[in-house]
């Protein structure tokens, strides 16, 4: 089982910029492109197994939304369907 999400982009993105500041922060947390119809990705999938739900997950989890929200992505918790604003809810959803 996992914790899901998916960061979609509102605008065009600079998607090797991005992928260069997320490798960088980025070690438990999976994430994989969704690409769109033309073929490019318009969305990233971001996946937590729920084995690796830690407090190391969680900071990173903080640093990731963080920057997906700078660069003009809207993340949404595939499991409620509601967007993510708070990360107080996220936590709570991802911990219990």
């Amino acid at each position: 089982m996992a914790f899901n999400l998916i960061a979609e982009a509102a605008r065009v993105l600079d998607w090797d910029s991005l992928h260069a500041e997320l490798t960088a922060t980025r070690r438990l947390v999976e994430l994989f492109p969704i690409a769109s119809s033309e073929g490019c990705s318009d969305a990233l999938g971001i996946s937590v197994p729920l084995r690796a739900a830690t407090e190391e997950v969680w900071a990173e989890l903080v640093v990731l939304i963080g920057t997906l929200t700078r660069a003009g992505m809207r993340v949404h918790d595939l499991h409620t369907g509601r967007e993510v604003l708070s990360f107080e809810a996220l936590r709570r959803e991802l911990f219990g």
